[in-house]
C-alpha cells in the first residue's frame, strides 16, 4: 500500500532533498530511507526490496514521494522481524493443511 506524503516532511525527517548534509546522517538514525539507502541497511539488492514492496499480501509498508519510494526504517525493521527465517521443524504442516482444506470447504 502506497501513501504519499508532503515533500517538506520528507524534507525535515532528513530526506536526500536536504543535500550534502543529509549524507552526513548516519543510516542509523533516518527516518526515512530511500532504495538505494535500504539496499545498503538491509544489504539486499533494490529488485528485492521493491518486490518486497510490492507483495500482495503482508507487503514492505513505503510512500512515494514524486518517483521516490522511501521507507520508514522503523516500519522495515519491525517488518523485518515479522519475517524470521525459522527451523522446518517449526511449521504445522498438518494445521496449515487442515486450515487449507476448511477453506475450500472440503473438511
Amino acid at each position: 500500500m502506497q501513501r504519499f506524503v508532503d515533500a517538506d516532511v520528507y524534507r525535515r525527517s532528513g530526506g536526500a532533498a536536504m543535500g550534502r548534509k543529509s549524507a552526513q546522517i548516519g543510516l542509523e538514525k533516518r527516518v526515512w530511507m530511500d532504495l538505494r539507502e535500504l539496499t545498503k541497511y538491509a544489504a539486499v539488492s533494490e529488485r528485492t526490496i521493491r518486490e518486497w514492496i510490492h507483495l500482495s499480501q503482508n507487503a514492505l509498508p513505503a510512500v512515494q514521494v514524486g518517483k521516490k519510494l522511501l521507507v520508514r526504517r522503523s516500519d522495515f525493521d519491525a517488518w523485518l522481524e515479522d519475517h524470521r527465517f525459522g527451523p522446518i521443524e517449526s511449521i504445522n504442516v498438518s494445521g496449515l493443511v487442515n486450515d487449507l482444506l476448511s477453506e475450500l470447504g472440503a473438511e
